[in-house]
């Protein structure tokens, strides 16, 4: 299956926030990011440890909360979808990932997900298939794909 579609900073703005508060995961790494800066930036200065790892803590949360708006890439996607994975392509730059890349095939709404493990995913409007019908067709036989990979690598 091949899907031609394009997304929009704002849905990639829901789309984390909704990750960040749902995704046991995604919030480990924050929490993860945040305090070693906290760490680190105490250990910096000896005089104001406190105020020196909130201020190293605040600029890495201000990171993290900007950089998917900063990498986002506005161009037309293309992503096709078989038994062995996806790969996908965005201008000029291409991946390809196998069904053990990914965490969670889900519809939210008028998009389907597909969660990496890494946290990154692939947010695709239902407008990209041909039919809501197909659309629940291939998230049907994707979350197959994707837990039949998952059962292999246990």
């Amino acid at each position: 299956m091949e899907l031609t579609y394009s997304t929009t900073r704002g849905l990639l703005a829901r789309w984390y926030w909704r990750s960040l508060r749902r995704n046991r995961r995604h919030q480990v790494h924050w929490l993860f990011w945040v305090a070693l800066a906290f760490v680190l930036g105490a250990l910096r200065n000896a005089q104001h440890p406190f105020r020196s790892g909130l201020l190293f803590s605040t600029a890495v949360i201000a990171a993290l909360a900007l950089a998917p708006q900063l990498l986002f890439k506005p161009q037309q996607r293309v992503l096709r979808v078989g038994p062995e994975g996806l790969a996908t392509t965005i201008g000029a730059k291409s991946g390809a990932f196998t069904w053990r890349d990914i965490a969670r095939v889900e519809r939210n709404g008028d998009y389907v997900i597909v969660t990496r493990h890494n946290v990154n995913a692939f947010i695709i409007p239902v407008s990209a298939f041909p039919s809501v019908a197909a659309s629940e067709e291939a998230i049907t036989q994707w979350q197959e794909w994707q837990q039949a990979a998952a059962a292999q690598a246990t």
